[in-house]
């Protein structure tokens, strides 16, 4: 049994950074973007302004409430709305990169993560065809350790937003990055945490 846990005994102490997995990923991102979410009406210089803001990562590490498993079993996908002023929660799911039979304006906002993600650049359109007083924006989320590889996309719905500000792909970009970042410690909390757990459960036994 020692044999077993040999050289893993510092998994029991985790350094400050493995502590922030513990508000949660959408909180976590929330807290992150805090001031771009309050002042996105500053940036894209539309005073009146309201958002729907969400984020679609591509994979992501959690650990399930109850039961374990290998590493593999714990990467998911999904969407988190971040904020939420024009109310269409409803129409994003979690689950609206893959998945099928939607309609209206679901349909839509699927459509254009989707041609973010996958062809790695910025989209903007301001209106949308089944609301035409909404706009939509979109832009990639870096890997790591790649300016050109996808991860997820950030993503605004917004209205009276007729066009984007010159620089605009550019500060989305940097915070992207930034969240690109976050995200990478994010999962490597998780990870730890899912050592430390198998590290309990060997020498518990």
């Amino acid at each position: 049994m020692e044999d077993q846990v040999s050289g893993l005994e510092h998994l029991h102490d985790e350094p400050v950074e493995n502590k922030l997995c513990d508000q949660g990923l959408q909180n976590g991102l929330i807290n992150l973007i805090q001031s771009f979410l309050k002042n996105l009406h500053n940036i894209v210089e539309s005073g009146q302004s309201k958002f729907t803001i969400g984020i679609y990562l591509d994979w992501y590490n959690e650990i399930p409430k109850e039961g374990s498993g290998s590493l593999g079993e714990y990467y998911k996908s999904g969407t988190f709305i971040l904020k939420d002023d024009l109310n269409l929660g409803s129409e994003i799911s979690s689950e609206i990169f893959n998945a099928e039979g939607l309609t209206g304006v679901s349909l839509e906002i699927q459509s254009w993560i989707k041609a973010c993600f996958n062809n790695g650049k910025a989209q903007f359109h301001n209106k949308l065809r089944e609301r035409n007083d909404l706009s939509i924006y979109a832009n990639n989320l870096p890997v790591v350790c790649s300016e050109d590889d996808s991860s997820g996309v950030l993503f605004i719905v917004g209205d009276k937003m007729e066009d984007i500000p010159n620089d605009f792909n550019e500060v989305t970009r940097i915070h992207n990055r930034i969240i690109s970042n976050w995200i990478n410690k994010y999962n490597d909390c998780i990870r730890q945490r899912i050592l430390n757990d198998g590290l309990n459960k060997v020498t518990e036994k």
